[in-house]
């Protein structure tokens, strides 16, 4: 039986390919209303465009274009080794302009939060409303919290062995959809049972799986060392109001680094949901769409 999100997935707008100047070809899926208010939405690590998939109803219902790229090494983005996170913003410009956008809002989630700060801070002039949920922080902000024995872990990490890591982390991710709900829930976080009970989400989760492959781990090696290195900007230079969401119970990326965020970036507010843990995106997506198109729309959720 083919499900309702199957049949998204299939469409010919869920997997576009644009061919780069350099020759790099990036991956974009559309979902929600075409004719609606755009954001660009970033997939956590790993993850890629289907990623997004569970929410296309809900964006039509918002009337919400969402774009969900794939990062290079996810999907059907070319992996290179020179990316660097200040790069993205040229990446998500070569697909609004394809699209004819000119101004949207940005939602990152998990890794993809700080690849939505540099669209914003680096396309000052387009970007209208940024969201995050569950979003690392820089390093240098939260560094001083650490020991200096996790610090010295932390430095000793090597490219090898965050590769060898990403590849187990994704076999897991990925034969965890092979096997029987009953037996796998018993693995999940409570926190993160309750959204895992849905059969729709983990429909789409395995839909997500399905299109991981053998650059997935790179890609995700990439991403930690990205993220744990300079980002290339300051959260100063995001002028636009973030709205930032973080659940008390994610283990994860912890609470603090929300409230780093939400502390360094002038223009912000900061949601802490009690009940919620990492996945805190695959319930609250629908303000954190609002939130993107329209930041002033908070007031009335």
């Amino acid at each position: 039986m083919v499900t309702p999100f199957q049949t998204v997935a299939s469409r010919d707008v869920s997997s576009q390919v644009l061919l780069l100047e350099s020759g790099r070809k990036l991956g974009f899926a559309e979902y929600g209303d075409p004719t609606g208010a755009p954001v660009f939405a970033f997939h956590g690590a790993p993850g890629n465009r289907f990623q997004l998939l569970g929410v296309h109803f809900a964006a039509e219902e918002q009337n919400v274009r969402l774009i969900v790229p794939d990062r290079p090494g996810y999907g059907y983005s070319t992996y290179y080794k020179e990316r660097k996170l200040t790069d993205w913003p040229d990446d998500v410009k070569v697909v609004a302009d394809h699209l004819q956008i000119e101004t949207f809002g940005v939602w990152g989630i998990s890794a993809g939060g700080p690849h939505a700060l540099v669209v914003a801070a680096m396309l000052p002039n387009r970007v209208t409303g940024v969201s995050l949920a569950a979003s690392v922080a820089p390093r240098k902000y939260f560094e001083h919290q650490m020991s200096a024995k996790e610090i010295q872990r932390l430095e000793k990490i090597s490219p090898r062995r965050i590769k060898w890591t990403a590849n187990i982390w994704i076999f897991l991710r990925w034969i965890s959809a092979l096997i029987p709900w009953r037996i796998s829930r018993l693995f999940a976080s409570e926190p993160n049972r309750g959204l895992l009970e849905d059969k729709y989400f983990r429909d789409t989760r395995a839909i997500e799986r399905k299109n991981f492959d053998r650059h997935s781990s790179e890609a995700l090696a990439q991403d930690f060392a990205l993220l744990m290195a300079d980002w290339g900007f300051e959260l100063s230079d995001v002028t636009q109001h973030v709205e930032i969401w973080h659940g008390r119970q994610d283990t994860l990326v912890r609470l603090e680094q929300g409230e780093l965020l939400a502390k360094e970036i002038e223009d912000s507010e900061l949601h802490v949901s009690d009940e919620d843990g990492h996945l805190i995106a695959g319930r609250l997506y629908r303000e954190m769409m609002a939130a993107a198109v329209d930041p002033t729309a908070m007031g009335s959720l």
